[in-house]
């Protein structure tokens, strides 16, 4: 995990000299596990979470920027067996990478892509904690769009996205069973 923080932090500061934009966000969201084999009469339902953080936005050729970032994002999924409601709460630190395409100059729409690699906090069922059952690090795709508006010395900007989960986050998972995240995310910001 430090050699982790260290190469973060290292991209950072050399990528600050060439920065576009540094960013703040905050955030809601609904998460839902994805998980396989399905089970007669468990039913897994969103549940709704915040996320905070912040990146820099490094400008590379006109309407196209790479954004890296930073989010302690707290995911998870509600269970609900024959009534009986069980609630999954996974805090993670996300470090998405994204490219950004703008649609026009200045204030636009546009639309992003990319990857994001997350480390494991905490995994708790009803205030136990599960993390022993849970790999450390889980990573996956995103897609969204914005909307950028400009202000006086900065930009506020709104998005949508989607987090795919692409890795089973269980650590020893029996042959067939998987449990993968998933969120659907709004994210108010500034750009400085």
């Amino acid at each position: 995990m430090r050699k982790f923080l260290l190469v973060f932090l290292a991209v950072i500061l050399v990528s600050a000299t060439h920065a576009y934009g540094f960013k703040v966000m905050v955030g809601g969201h609904l998460s839902k596990y994805a998980v396989e084999p399905d089970v007669a009469g468990i039913e897994w339902k969103n549940k709704t979470a915040f996320l905070i953080g912040g990146g820099i936005e490094l400008f590379s050729v006109p309407h196209i920027s790479l954004e890296i970032e930073g989010l302690y994002f707290r995911k998870g999924s509600k269970r609900d067996e024959a009534g009986a409601e069980a609630d999954y709460v996974l805090d993670v630190i996300s470090v998405p990478a994204l490219v950004k395409v703008k649609i026009l100059p200045g204030p636009s729409p546009y639309v992003m892509g990319g990857g994001e690699f997350s480390y494991i906090l905490t995994h708790k069922l009803d205030d136990v904690d599960v993390k022993d059952t849970t790999k450390s690090f889980d990573y996956g795709l995103i897609f969204g769009a914005g909307y950028e508006m400009s202000m006086p010395g900065a930009s506020l900007y709104f998005e949508g996205r989607y987090h795919l989960g692409v890795a089973n986050i269980l650590k020893d998972p029996a042959p067939g069973v998987s449990i993968k995240t998933k969120s659907l995310v709004v994210i108010v910001g500034i750009k400085i």
